[in-house]
């Protein structure tokens, strides 16, 4: 599942409700969506002045709106973070599984020689001893052949 699919931040109402600060700056639902996955507060230094403004991609096409004084941006960098917060716990939690994942790999790979000597191997994750062969058994008086 996708960030975009559980979305709870954006809602078909007015999500510029909850989110003034970027509301003022002339960011409608799509501008919203977009800047829920990706987009940053830029610095730039001109002489001895710093402008503050917000970057990101819609469609493709970058977007930038200029925020104003340092304590504008702050505020506008508060509601972005909050904006994008499920979107980087899907993240983390994606980088997270992939470790786990490696883990189980590796671990899997060092304990097949030991087990195989052991008469066991694993069936997915599960450690079994493997059934005998019909080949390998015994045959008996009982056993007959199928038609």
């Amino acid at each position: 599942m996708t960030p975009s699919a559980t979305n709870s931040v954006l809602t078909d109402s007015c999500p510029s409700g909850q989110y003034p600060a970027l509301a003022a700056l002339r960011l409608d639902n799509n501008d919203l969506e977009a800047l829920s996955h990706q987009g940053f507060i830029c610095r730039e230094r001109r002489g001895d002045r710093v402008y503050h403004k917000l970057r990101f991609r819609r469609n493709g096409k970058q977007v930038v709106r200029y925020i104003g004084s340092a304590e504008r941006a702050t505020v506008v960098e508060r509601e972005v973070s909050a904006l994008q917060s499920e979107a980087t716990a899907f993240r983390e939690l994606n980088a997270a599984v992939k470790i786990a994942n490696k883990m189980l790999r590796d671990s899997k790979t060092q304990l097949e020689p030991m087990l195989a000597s052991y008469g066991y191997e694993f069936h997915g994750r599960s450690i079994r001893r493997p059934r005998k062969r019909l080949d390998d058994a015994p045959v008996t008086k009982n056993q007959g052949t199928i038609q």
